[in-house]
């Protein structure tokens, strides 16, 4: 199917959901009705665009190499210079 490569642009109706749903305005208006949004008319190429790109990072973080049993991490550092805790910010 043409664009179905991670990693390429798509365009109208040819990229898929999960269970081979094509994925076109028709998709992305019932999926909002289902879901109490109303899309007007001429915003559901960009809904649809933004979907497709949603998608697109799905399958891009379903091709990476994790450990499926890998607990998510609670915390994080932001990298800092030298070896020492980085001063609080000071306000102004």
């Amino acid at each position: 199917m043409a664009g179905s490569k991670a990693g390429s642009r798509f365009r109208e109706g040819t990229k898929t959901a999960e269970g081979g749903t094509m994925v076109d305005r028709t998709f992305i208006q019932t999926l909002a009705e289902a879901n109490g949004i109303a899309i007007p008319e001429e915003r559901l190429e960009v809904v649809l665009k933004q979907y497709q790109t949603y998608l697109e990072l799905l399958n891009r973080l379903d091709s990476l190499p994790l450990d499926m049993g890998a607990e998510p991490s609670a915390t994080f550092a932001l990298p800092t210079e030298g070896t020492g805790a980085v001063p609080p910010r000071q306000k102004r």
